[in-house]
């Protein structure tokens, strides 16, 4: 089994591919996986949090200004930046909010991962992803509240709350686990825990999909326009997160670029309750495939743009 997951970890693109391939073609699959969504969201938190060097994570705090203007930047500014593009685009209330809720989650949990696959540098992506996520409870719900103006059942509270919880809870069964497992232990099923996270993103991938054919074959236009739209969140804001830091080095700059356009999207379906605009809920799941496809779409460019 170490070595299937082994063999799995450095296969992560076609994964993903394959992943969303069938939650749209095999929709009755799809919607089995739905239930299993927030569960895969705790164990892929834990097992980012288990596999990130909470030290190094730590030691960035030497440096607050860059830890700070990271934070500001991915998780404060782009929800304002999302609501003023969306309404000078002429978009609707569904999709503008859906843009805004998307900009308030915090970079991709597994972007590491990623990094890796698109050869950016994968030690600043795991922290890069690390410290905002420990910041969202605070920062999303007043802004996806306000700002994409949704009315929910829950209440700002509560919705920090239940951020917290899934932000807090693998937190917490981390520190238990590397208090009673011995370190070499872990090191040595490093590949295989990557492994375990690119399996958990491809049930992720399916089941999320559930919806999304639906709204494919009975409303085209509409489906067409979430997905043209979610590439131009993702990339734009790539490109911009890029130029913004573009005085860390190239390397690190893309992998803000990489942080700043892909968010953890799972994170905020998970903590959303069930009365969630539906525009809201189909944008993010429409806009996990930017997310899963960048790897085969921008690798090329990346390798030219890296340094060498």
């Amino acid at each position: 089994m170490i070595r299937g997951l082994e063999w799995l970890a450095a296969r992560g693109g076609p994964t993903f591919a394959v992943a969303l391939t069938l939650g749209v073609l095999v929709p009755p699959l799809a919607a089995a996986l739905r239930p299993a969504l927030s569960a895969t969201v705790l164990l892929l938190t834990f097992l980012v949090l288990l596999r990130t060097d909470l030290k190094a994570s730590v030691a960035e705090l030497r440096k607050p200004w860059r830890v700070a203007a990271l934070i500001l930047w991915v998780l404060v500014a782009t929800p304002v930046l999302a609501l003023a593009a969306s309404r000078l685009a002429g978009l609707d209330a569904g999709l503008t909010a859906a843009m805004v809720v998307t900009a308030t989650a915090p970079p991709l949990t597994s972007a590491a991962a990623f990094a890796r696959i698109m050869g950016l540098d994968s030690a600043f992506a795991l922290t890069g992803s690390i410290l905002p996520m420990l910041v969202v409870p605070i920062t999303a719900p007043p802004l996806a509240l306000q700002l994409a103006g949704l009315e929910l059942s829950i209440g700002m509270g509560a919705m920090m709350a239940r951020l917290g919880f899934f932000v807090g809870l693998p937190l917490l069964v981390v520190l238990v686990v590397r208090w009673l497992v011995p370190k070499p232990w872990l090191e040595a099923r490093t590949r295989a825990t990557d492994g375990v996270v690119v399996a958990a993103l491809g049930v992720f991938a399916t089941g999320v999909m559930d919806g999304v054919t639906e709204l494919a074959l009975s409303q085209p236009g509409r489906a067409a326009a979430m997905f043209f739209a979610s590439f131009v969140h993702n990339w734009s804001f790539f490109a911009l997160t890029a130029l913004i830091f573009a005085g860390l080095g190239r390397a690190r700059a893309l992998t803000a670029g990489l942080l700043g356009g892909s968010r953890q999207m799972a994170l905020m379906l998970a903590v959303l309750p069930a009365d969630a605009p539906r525009d809201v809920v189909l944008f993010l799941a429409v806009a996990q495939f930017p997310l899963y496809l960048n790897p085969f779409l921008l690798r090329p460019l990346l390798r030219r743009l890296m340094p060498a």
